[in-house]
């Protein structure tokens, strides 16, 4: 039990932070391969014999990683690891992942979770802006629908706090509200549109 007892300490230790975590362990108590998630047996037999490829496991990829491997395949197997496994230094590889990436990367669907996922693309980031930019190209590749979704999903949930709050109010300031006309500017008539009633509202 993770939650108590030795297994706090194990939890510390190993630094646990989501469930279920599996380890294996060499005869010092030393990780040789870790991975987080729901498995069937056939991937979980699959998953556990990568402790011993010296490139591909989690503690070979972490060596890989610190002796300064940043080869664009490699830093995504990096990262969705790190992402599958929870772990914080995922927002560090991600980013340094998109700044190796061209203009023609960035819009395939392999990389769209950099610019749809709010924690790599909140409001005002630099992969949000990039979004914005390049609104056109990125409807072309994931198609209008998806990419849409998400630049609404950028703008209204703000605006929207600000009309539904009550006793307390949210914090939006006149110089905010001016930033996001300009930032529709370039974007098509409708969603431009469905923005700019709600920042008129505002």
């Amino acid at each position: 039990d993770m939650e108590k007892g030795e297994g706090l300490a194990l939890r510390k230790r190993y630094g646990i932070v989501g469930f279920p975590t599996f380890f294996i362990l060499n005869e010092k108590g030393e990780v040789l391969h870790k991975f987080i998630g729901y498995y069937s047996a056939e991937d979980m037999i699959k998953e556990g014999m990568k402790y011993n490829d010296n490139r591909n496991s989690s503690v070979a990829l972490a060596r890989r990683y610190a002796e300064g491997d940043r080869g664009k395949e490699f830093m995504f197997e990096y990262f969705m690891f790190l992402y599958k496994s929870l772990d914080t230094q995922r927002l560090q590889v991600g980013d340094e992942l998109c700044a190796l990436l061209s203009d023609e990367e960035k819009i395939l669907e392999k990389y769209w979770m950099f610019f749809s996922y709010p924690e790599f693309a909140s409001y005002g980031s630099v992969n949000a802006t990039y979004l914005l930019n390049n609104y056109d190209r990125f409807c072309a590749s994931l198609g209008k629908e998806v990419v849409e979704k998400r630049v609404l999903d950028l703008f209204l949930p703000p605006l929207r706090a600000v009309l539904e709050s009550n006793s307390s109010p949210v914090n939006i300031t006149l110089e905010k509200l001016l930033k996001m006309e300009m930032e529709i500017k370039g974007l098509p008539d409708d969603i431009k549109g469905n923005i700019q009633l709600y920042i008129d509202l505002v």
